[in-house]
């Protein structure tokens, strides 16, 4: 039996979305824990994916960001908008257009951590996420860096899932879809309205307090 749950089918109810790719639209938050031990052993791979998975950013915003779109005094960061006027940027494009968010403690903490082993490479390109040619990381490479611990950990998921994970997240503690499109930074908040539906782990949980009480 198949059934319909956040505009994916899933069979026999278990944790398999049938797509063309077979991964997962969201991943749970104990899955991405686990996904950033395992990539402890590489400061860049756990920095970018540590940032995506606590911001819901897009991939393409991720590796476009700049040293300099991080403020440390105010605690905010400027996320490049890969999306101008309906129109993705081309793969090398850069974004003149910026959205201010808060950059967390965590994340500050991060981004310390992360630096004390790419300073130089940071400092010398100014690109976060830079690659050896002075380039930034292609949407390719991230994409890749997290298939590399998914596929370990047998997570069968897209980094575009660590987006999802946030968006469920911030919508299971605040049950708020307006705080969902400002944390996701949709045009549109109809498009937010999908973490409003149950997650299977959400349903999961829900069963076992009734069943706990």
């Amino acid at each position: 039996m198949n059934i319909c749950l956040n505009g994916v089918l899933w069979r026999n109810g278990l944790n398999k979305p049938i797509s063309q790719t077979g991964r997962k639209k969201s991943i749970s938050e104990d899955e991405f824990k686990k996904i950033l031990n395992e990539a402890e052993v590489s400061p860049l791979d756990w920095f970018l994916l540590l940032l995506i998975g606590s911001l819901g950013l897009r991939v393409g915003e991720a590796v476009r960001l700049k040293k300099e779109n991080i403020h440390l005094d105010d605690n905010v960061i400027s996320i490049p908008q890969i999306k101008i006027r309906g129109k993705r940027l081309k793969k090398n494009e850069v974004s003149e257009n910026y959205i201010r968010m808060p950059f967390t403690n965590e994340l500050k903490n991060g981004l310390k951590t992360y630096l004390i082993y790419y300073r130089k490479p940071v400092d010398k390109w100014g690109w976060l996420f830079p690659r050896e040619d002075g380039g930034f990381l292609t949407v390719n490479q991230a994409q890749n860096i997290f298939y590399k611990y998914a596929r370990k950990l047998k997570i069968h998921a897209s980094i575009h899932s660590l987006r999802h994970m946030r968006g469920f997240l911030v919508y299971k503690k605040k049950s708020d879809i307006r705080m969902v499109q400002v944390v996701l930074r949709h045009k549109s908040i109809g498009i937010s309205t999908i973490y409003a539906s149950p997650t299977m782990d959400m349903i999961r949980e829900a069963l076992e307090e009734e069943v706990e009480k």
